[in-house]
């Protein structure tokens, strides 16, 4: 019996580290430090188009792994939650794929995109009022927005966003400036105010946190560890 209760427990330790999936904010030099600026691009109003160009060394921790959402946070100078009601987009599509690397990004999207360009999200968003929480400094990250599993095998990345806008408002995200040291070699953005557009600005970088799925492998020796401590305290 305490075999069974032994195997039990390390079959619902393991699930449960497969299933928590693990985090990492870009740039990394920020998950514990407030962005310089700010940057409305993924939650306006109005349609966007927004590019994200990130260098490899802000992934190490997802190599080899399959990446599945993002979210953002509100810059310190929020004064409340965001949104103030329920809001939608018509449509929130995300892209995935290899990147030029920052310092060579191109105001043309096309030329930013190397190799495949995954859709990894598509149709209609909603989100919940409140879903952006502040107070601190950093804030909170906002709930993830899920998308396809995309394996991220290493080397530079760009996260392309295409959204219709939505019905309440637009509102700022913390974001690093273009003068931000480290924009235009670890980081760097391009966006434009149309859902289809080719080509467009340069813009600030938000601060991001992905999200990807574990090793299994990972887990299950994690699993198998846990059985042998109990195995020995029994």
């Amino acid at each position: 019996m305490q075999r069974f209760l032994g195997f039990a427990v390390v079959l619902a330790i393991t699930a449960s580290a497969l299933g928590a999936g693990i985090t990492a904010v870009v740039p990394n030099a920020y998950e514990n430090t407030p962005g310089t600026s700010t940057f409305i691009g993924p939650h306006a109003i109005g349609e966007r188009t927004y590019q994200m160009l990130i260098h490899e060394s802000q992934l190490t921790d997802f190599v080899g792994l399959p990446l599945n959402g993002i979210s953002w946070r509100l810059p310190t100078s929020a004064t409340g939650v965001w949104p103030g009601a329920d809001i939608n987009y018509t449509f929130y599509h995300i892209f995935l794929s290899a990147s030029v690397a920052p310092a060579d990004r191109s105001l043309v999207f096309a030329n930013n995109v190397v190799g495949t360009q995954t859709l990894v999200r598509s149709g209609p968003l909603s989100m919940s009022a409140g879903a952006h929480p502040f107070g601190s400094s950093p804030n909170d990250f906002a709930p993830t927005i899920s998308f396809n599993e995309w394996l991220y095998t290493g080397g530079h990345l760009l996260v392309e966003i295409r959204h219709s806008g939505n019905n309440f408002g637009s509102r700022s995200l913390d974001a690093l400036s273009t003068s931000t040291a480290g924009y235009g070699s670890l980081f760097s953005a391009a966006w434009t105010g149309s859902a289809t557009g080719t080509s467009g600005s340069q813009g600030n970088f938000t601060v991001a946190q992905f999200s990807a799925v574990p090793e299994p492998t990972t887990a299950i020796l994690f699993g198998v560890v846990t059985l042998l401590a109990l195995r020995r305290r029994g």
